[in-house]
């Protein structure tokens, strides 16, 4: 068995919502919030996906990607890439949501370049052209929405 952070004991299927507690003080409610937890399913309260969901895939060389949680409207994904790893410059309609774990990058978004390091975040607009280079061996973090297809 496994704790999430969502204050409840899961095993590898989702439980089922009366045995998930979400909140501060979760010990302190007699009774747990009634919820909906789903693994895969479009119309959860909660989607949940345990890292031992998230198999990785490698798009390109020097970038490894694992798609977190997500619904139709938001997905988070979790990006590594090898020192030298240059992203192709592109576009999409999702905006984007970057958060540097760790490493340093160069971006370009726009007409804009700009280096990130551990702790620095952007938002870039769908359909404004961007690129990254790392500098270092790094991870981010990134939020698109809506939830991206092609990933």
């Amino acid at each position: 068995m496994r704790e999430t952070g969502l204050r409840g004991w899961i095993s590898g299927a989702a439980p089922p919502p009366s045995q998930i507690v979400i909140g501060e003080h979760a010990a302190e409610h007699d009774a747990p919030i009634p919820m909906s937890v789903t693994r895969g399913q479009e119309d959860a309260e909660v989607t949940l996906r345990l890292g031992q969901d998230s198999t990785p895939t490698e798009p390109e060389p020097g970038l490894t990607r694992r798609v977190l949680a997500h619904n139709p409207r938001l997905m988070l994904v979790e990006h590594r890439m090898q020192e030298g790893w240059a992203g192709t410059r592109h576009s999409h309609p999702h905006d984007q949501g970057v958060y540097v774990v760790s490493g340093r990058l160069r971006v370009s978004c726009g007409s804009e370049t700009f280096q990130l390091g551990p702790g620095d975040t952007f938002v870039v607009r769908g359909g404004v052209e961007h690129q990254a280079w790392a500098l270092e061996p790094a991870v981010v973090l990134d939020a698109f929405t809506p939830t991206r297809e092609d990933y």
